[in-house]
């Protein structure tokens, strides 16, 4: 059983008329879910970092401890013990073997 020549007819026609328009959709639609996802990444994000903001605020140790971690800081007269991470452990051994 053939379709018509009418049905062809029509659905060429609604191809050629709709067709462009449903691929944009589609591309918009996905832009959409993709813009969707990053707005939820940084709605995450900004949580993070206001709590971190109120910890900095209200807690004196946390700020003193990420200084001194951060920036190598030490009161005058304290003597700073550098300790060895996994990685300069394990390049100290690769270089030991060598």
């Amino acid at each position: 059983m053939r379709p018509s020549r009418r049905v062809i007819t029509a659905l060429v026609i609604f191809a050629a008329l709709f067709g462009p328009g449903i691929f944009d959709l589609a591309c918009m639609m996905a832009r959409q879910h993709k813009l969707d996802q990053q707005l939820a990444d940084l709605a995450s994000r900004k949580e993070q970092l206001a709590s971190e903001q109120k910890r900095l605020e209200s807690d004196p140790g946390y700020m003193e401890a990420l200084i001194r971690s951060t920036f190598k800081w030490s009161h005058p007269g304290e003597l700073v013990v550098p300790l060895a991470s996994k990685n300069s452990l394990r390049s100290s051994k690769r270089l030991a073997s060598e």
